[in-house]
Parts: C-alpha cells; structure tokens; sequence
C-alpha cells in the first residue's frame, strides 16, 4: 500500500461507503466537512477487483484514516472526460480559500476516460494525459480544434488543484476484460 499512502496522505478524514452513478452522473453520498477520497470504477471491473478495491478502502480508512467511496459508474453507458470531470465538481464542495472542503482526491481505476493535453509549440502535436482537467476543478481551459487542451482561460476562485489524482490503468483494453482486470490486480 506504499502507493496508496503517498496518495492518501495528502487527504484528510473519513469510513466507506459504495454508491452507483448513472449516465446524469448523480450521487447518493450526502456532503460532510471530512475530507475523503473517491475510486471511480466501471462497475464491471468493481465486481472482478472488488476483493482488491475493498482492502485498499480498508488500508486506506485502517492506516491513514481518510475515507474512501467507490463510485461505480455504468457499465454499459458511454462517459466522457467532461462525465468525469462534472462528476469530481459534484463530489467537491468547491472553497474559493480551500479547494474542496470535503474531497482530497480520486483514484480513477481501468478505461476511465481522460482529457488531452497538446503543447501549443510542439510540431508533432502528439498529445498526453491532462490531468489537471480533472484536478483544478474550479478552473476552465482552452481546447483546439482536434478537441485537445493547451492551457488555461481562468484558474478559478482556488488558484491550483482542488484535489489530486492517481490512475491505475491497463495496457490490455478493456475488451479483454480477463487480461484488463488481471493486469489491474
């Protein structure tokens, strides 16, 4: 669990709960001023790992004292980065001081959907993960046309991160759910 305590260090407190989010990306988790961490995980790959998922909530809760909720998303409806995103902004009680009051960070499990990010200088335009999309909440970015992001319009009210993130992601896609699960193991 040596990842997991570098990520949940930075989180405050919290015990564990599971909720479902459907494709309006609500949440049954009623709002406390402990800060907590999020897994968001198709509820397909929830089932497979859900004995691995539960031992990192419990290590987490157990070792560090930071709550960890499962959001399981549908497995059969289609998400997109900005899905993701509106629902880490609903999960955050957004502080123009603090960040979020009651969210310290997520850990986004499997395919997962993820922003680009493109240098504005770079030739090749090749893009990367943009992370930032899904930390600095309260903040807007420009897109190009390919839909990529190169910057910021506004850094919102709290200037930097509201919460961090980490990912766990398979090289295998998750069409081959054995190998996808296994390899998240």
């Amino acid at each position: 669990i040596t990842a997991a305590s570098q990520f949940a260090q930075s989180l405050v407190t919290a015990a564990a709960t599971s909720i479902n989010v459907d494709k309006g990306l609500t949440s049954t988790i009623a709002n406390n001023v402990n800060k907590r961490a999020v897994v968001i995980v198709y509820k397909n790959v929830y089932d497979a790992l859900r004995p691995d998922i539960d031992n990192f909530q419990n290590d987490v809760f157990a070792n560090l004292g930071v709550k960890v909720d499962i959001v399981q998303l549908q497995d059969s409806l289609s998400y997109t980065p900005l899905d993701i995103r509106n629902l880490l902004i609903k999960e955050c009680q957004l502080d123009g001081t603090n960040g979020c009051s009651n969210l310290g960070g997520a850990v986004l499990v499997g395919d997962i959907p993820y922003a680009l990010y493109t240098q504005v200088y770079d030739t090749s335009n090749w893009p990367a993960p943009f992370m930032y999309f899904n930390e600095d909440l309260d903040a807007s970015f420009k897109q190009n046309t390919l839909g990529r992001y190169y910057g910021y319009d506004d850094y919102g009210a709290h200037e930097g991160p509201e919460i961090y993130t980490g990912w766990i992601r398979s090289t295998f896609p998750a069409t081959d759910f054995n190998n996808h699960t296994s390899q998240l193991r």
